[in-house]
């Protein structure tokens, strides 16, 4: 069956995860978040991103709360 939920863009993945869209391309794609190209535009499916934010809080071991603000802390340098 064809998927017809429109993919996400980076400042949506970044609304997702609460942080800015140079998180996203520092931190979460390196970290295996999957995306696709369209042109020079960056997308995502929003299956591959909720997957994707499961995967992270189990290798967290925190509820994704907690996700989110350690990848603020570490973004803005402060460990």
């Amino acid at each position: 069956m064809i998927d017809l939920t429109p993919p996400m863009s980076i400042a949506d993945v970044a609304a997702h995860f609460r942080c800015s869209v140079p998180t996203v391309r520092a931190r979460l794609i390196p970290e295996g978040l999957p995306y696709y190209r369209v042109g020079n535009r960056w997308r995502f499916r929003r299956e591959d991103v909720q997957a994707f934010e499961e995967e992270l809080s189990m290798r967290r071991g925190q509820p994704r709360e907690s996700n989110v603000i350690q990848l603020r802390r570490s973004s803005s340098g402060v460990d």
